[in-house]
């Protein structure tokens, strides 16, 4: 089984961006790398961004984004937010600058054990309580 893998919100978005072919082709590579082992991870905050900008920016119907929102919930698997978590996420803010909610989804996937963490919003590179950030799209 591949380690444990976290996908921030872009990532999601990327998979469903037909606007941005490039990008879209390297969130389907990650997803399909991670998929078959059980591997990717993802929070509710995730997700709830994610609903957000697809029905916002990238305009998916609304009955699509449910189906869509079942698949993930699904097939993916969620990382809890048990109190700690928000205690660990302002522990991440005061210690390294990122803003509360990168924080939070760091502190997400710390706690789900996962090794890496995938987007394009944090420092490439950087590792975090045992995560390291990757930026997939970064050339």
């Amino acid at each position: 089984m591949s380690d444990r893998v976290f996908f921030d919100t872009n990532i999601l978005v990327y998979l469903q961006d037909d606007g941005n072919p490039r990008k879209q082709g390297i969130a389907k590579e990650l997803f399909e790398q991670y998929f078959d082992d059980g591997a990717i991870w993802i929070s509710e905050q995730v997700l709830k961004e994610f609903c957000n900008v697809a029905l916002k920016k990238l305009g998916i119907d609304p009955l699509k984004l449910k189906a869509l929102v079942e698949v993930f919930i699904d097939s993916l698997n969620m990382a809890g937010a048990p109190h700690s978590i928000f205690a660990k996420a302002i522990d991440i803010h005061i210690a390294r600058q990122y803003s509360f909610y990168d924080s939070l989804v760091i502190a997400s996937a710390a706690h789900a054990g996962c090794s890496v963490l995938y987007t394009e919003d944090m420092q490439d590179g950087d590792e975090v309580q045992g995560v390291r950030i990757a930026n997939p799209f970064q050339s």
